[in-house]
């Protein structure tokens, strides 16, 4: 059988050319540290890659939801905290006030503090986050949704949304709690309508001021002080939820990590085992296509 030159050579030529080129694609992989890169490595694993990839995505979506959440409510239960503090002295204040045995200059006294204290509250009411909104505005975005006239009185600006954010698929928790409720809106005892807390306190510092005792005032104040503290523990409520489901989202994570890591990198170990064998062999094949080339019979079956 006459044996063909231009065969042997074009047959020789692309058995050392898929050589190189697997040698080629294992150097990749180990560079890389990725068995799968286009869709024709292995469309199975390269589809549930995809699929892994668009999870890992979600879940970080989640992360930075609940990461933002957190500094929100970390913050906005802090002032509340500040809140009750100052409402709590307050309460105290009125009832010093409410004593017979007080002059009206001592009450003018405590008026004075109980005006300061105030206006302290009006300063947390106004707290604004890292972004400069306030957190108590809703979506206006207003800075200082809490203002207050020459007469001492105090208007809400912002408004009365709350926004609902996210944090697992069909799991949604508030960013923030309504600083119109909590500040505007307080039900004093007995009450058909309600009242903003600055009024209540506002109205205890006149008749203080006035040398009354303003004893029938102190319930507004105690209520108050309920409301705040009432948003407060809805806040830390919150705030534990979001706790819990960062617990949920890190072990999410985890395991869609591990999963990808399993489909798409590379086994270092086996893949070098497989380039060293490979490499072997083209440079073998190489070898003996160089000799084989050289022989003399090349010369009689031309």
């Amino acid at each position: 059988m006459q044996i063909s030159t231009g065969q042997f050579f074009k047959s020789q030529m692309e058995n050392l050319a898929d050589l190189k080129t697997g040698v080629a694609k294992l150097q990749q992989q180990v560079a890389t540290g990725k068995q799968i890169e286009v869709p024709s490595d292995n469309p199975v694993a390269f589809s549930d890659a995809a699929r892994l990839k668009h999870q890992l995505g979600k879940l970080d979506q989640y992360d930075r939801n609940m990461t933002n959440l957190m500094q929100r409510m970390t913050l906005e239960e802090a002032t509340l905290a500040d809140a009750t503090n100052i409402l709590t002295r307050i309460q105290e204040l009125a009832l010093q006030g409410a004593n017979d045995t007080l002059s009206p200059e001592n009450r003018k006294t405590i008026a004075g503090e109980i005006s300061e204290l105030r206006d302290s509250l009006l300063q947390l009411a106004n707290t604004k986050d890292s972004s400069g909104l306030s957190i108590f505005g809703g979506f206006s975005g207003t800075s200082t949704p809490f203002q207050k006239d020459e007469q001492g009185n105090v208007t809400f600006v912002g408004d009365t949304n709350v926004q609902n954010v996210e944090i697992a698929d069909g799991v949604e928790t508030k960013a923030n709690g309504s600083g119109f409720e909590i500040f505007m809106q307080v039900q004093e005892p007995g009450a058909s309508s309600v009242k903003p807390l600055f009024s209540i306190l506002g109205d205890l510092v006149n008749e203080l001021k006035a040398g009354r005792s303003g004893i029938n005032l102190s319930s507004g104040v105690a209520a108050s002080l309920d409301q705040v503290n009432n948003a407060r523990m809805l806040s830390g409520t919150r705030i534990s939820k979001i706790t819990r489901q960062q617990d949920v989202l890190a072990s999410a994570q985890l395991q869609a990590k591990t999963m990808l890591s399993t489909v798409e990198d590379t086994d270092i170990e086996k893949v070098v085992t497989e380039l060293k064998q490979k490499m072997l062999s083209l440079e073998a094949s190489q070898a003996s296509f160089v000799k084989i080339a050289d022989l003399s019979l090349f010369n009689y079956l031309r």
